[in-house]
């Protein structure tokens, strides 16, 4: 039903303002004679001094920023720019000398964001990647519009795999070096766990595999021994989401519930049959869940808190989780 309203003309006042998480909305209303509407809040793109958030997203050990080739396809680069460096020893800063823990990766990292004009962003972390991520969103939290941990740990001895994969791992690729795994990786298409990749994921990754020295790599996978993010989980106050692949073989998905109940309001979210690299293995549903997240925060400034009580686990949360 339409409702006509007679009266002096309509008087329209439109009102830009900041959102929680950076954004500008508009907020617009309007004045039929001696009644006014109620503001209603429009999309960014209707402000004039709306600025996108970009998207900055971390790749873990033995990848590079190639990894997230395909999140930049499936988002709007006018809303959502993303900026994928290699992180410290990795790709084209494998020739990097110092420390490669994540929070020495951290903070070499936002200083360069820092320089590049980021000066607020959403941000995204696979793996060790994600441990850095971490890092940032506890450091930095007015930097932080929103966080995405992807096959991430808090620790990474957890489980006994863990444990052994944690002291064979850099002497395997000392040994073997990047170029021989990521061929390997390409005929068996292992993705670490779950579903086998596409044979265009397969050579994907081992091209990123290729692209890194194995000595960094040794050092890397050693220093991921060094992080334990428990303690202090419950300072990041960015919004969190947190997705795994349930059957990771190289990073526990039980971590991604320790990271989903001890970072306040976090929601877990895990994709079925997906391995360690849910970007490549189920680049369909890994799209969806950011580009849903993305577009929540940007409604609501933070979404709603997690619905599961006390451990602020929201998704999947299946018994059944290796």
């Amino acid at each position: 039903m339409l409702a006509r309203f007679t009266g002096s003309p309509a008087i329209m006042s439109v009102t830009c303002q900041r959102s929680a998480n950076g954004l500008t909305t508009t907020m617009i209303g309007a004045q039929i004679g001696t009644m006014s509407t109620s503001h209603h809040q429009l999309a960014d793109a209707t402000c004039p001094d709306a600025q996108p958030v970009p998207v900055v997203v971390l790749h873990g050990i033995y990848g590079t920023g190639m990894l997230f080739d395909g999140l930049r396809a499936a988002l709007d680069p006018a809303r959502y720019p993303i900026t994928a460096p290699d992180i410290q020893g990795h790709g084209t800063a494998r020739l990097v000398t110092g420390p490669l823990d994540a929070v020495t990766v951290a903070e070499a990292l936002v200083p360069a964001l820092t320089a590049d004009g980021f000066e607020r962003f959403h941000l995204i972390g696979h793996s060790h990647g994600g441990a850095a991520a971490q890092v940032i969103a506890r450091l930095f939290p007015d930097r932080v519009a929103s966080l995405v941990l992807v096959s991430s740990y808090t620790w990474q001895p957890l489980s006994w795999w863990e444990r052994l994969g944690g002291r064979i791992a850099p002497l395997a690729v000392r040994l073997a070096g990047t170029r021989l795994i990521g061929m390997t990786t390409r005929i068996t298409r292992n993705g670490g766990g779950g579903r086998r990749l596409s044979a265009v994921a397969a050579r994907n990754l081992a091209r990123q595999m290729a692209a890194n020295d194995a000595h960094q790599m040794a050092r890397a996978l050693a220093a991921t021994r060094l992080f334990d993010s428990r303690p202090w989980l419950h300072e990041i106050r960015a919004p969190t989401l947190v997705i795994t692949g349930s059957a990771d073989h190289m990073v526990s998905p039980r971590q991604s519930v320790l990271l989903a109940a001890g970072i306040p309001g976090a929601r877990l979210e895990v994709i079925r049959r997906a391995g360690h690299i849910p970007p490549l293995s189920h680049p369909d549903e890994f799209h969806r869940l950011v580009s849903d997240w993305l577009a929540e925060v940007d409604r609501s400034g933070r979404p709603l808190p997690a619905g599961a009580g006390e451990t602020g686990v929201q998704g999947d949360r299946s018994p059944t989780l290796p």
